[in-house]
C-alpha cells in the first residue's frame, strides 16, 4: 500500500495495489520435464539392482583377498622346511661346540661326564626354533 501525502489534518487516505483492470498478460510457458517422477516400482527395482552390484563387488572383493592370503601362506610353508633344517644344523654344531668346551673345562673333575650334561637344568629342552 502506498501512501498519499498529506494535504489537509484529516486522516491520510491509503490507496491499495490491485492488478490492471483486465489483468496481467498471459504468461506462456511450456514445460520440458515429466509432470510425474518414476514409479516405485522403478525405485525399488533401482535400489535393489544397486545394492546386489555392491553386494556381488564385495564378495569378489573378499575372495580375492583370501586367495592372495592363501597363496602368502603357501610359499611360508613351502620355505619354512628349508629354514628349520638350517637352524637344526647350526644347533647341532652349537651343541657340539659346548659340549667340546665343556669336556675341556670339566677333565680335572672326577666322575663328571658331557653324556650327563644338562645346563639348562629341566628335563625337556625345548631347542629354539626360528
Amino acid at each position: 500500500m502506498t501512501q498519499r501525502p498529506l494535504v489537509s489534518s484529516r486522516r491520510p487516505a491509503y490507496l491499495q495495489d490491485l492488478p490492471p483492470s483486465g489483468g496481467f498478460p498471459r504468461f506462456e510457458q511450456s514445460r520440458k520435464f515429466f509432470l510425474r517422477g518414476p514409479s516405485a516400482a522403478l525405485l525399488l527395482g533401482l535400489g535393489t539392482a544397486g545394492f546386489a552390484a555392491g553386494c556381488y563387488g564385495l564378495a569378489k572383493s573378499s575372495i580375492r583377498k583370501q586367495r592372495g592370503a592363501y597363496i602368502l601362506r603357501q610359499a611360508d610353508r613351502d620355505i619354512v622346511a628349508p629354514l628349520q633344517a638350517e637352524v637344526d644344523l647350526r644347533y647341532l654344531e652349537d651343541q657340539k661346540a659346548f659340549k667340546e668346551w665343556a669336556a675341556e673345562v670339566m677333565k680335572d673333575k672326577p666322575g663328571w661326564s658331557v653324556d650327563k650334561l644338562n645346563p639348562y637344568k629341566t628335563r625337556d629342552f625345548v631347542r629354539y626354533i626360528l
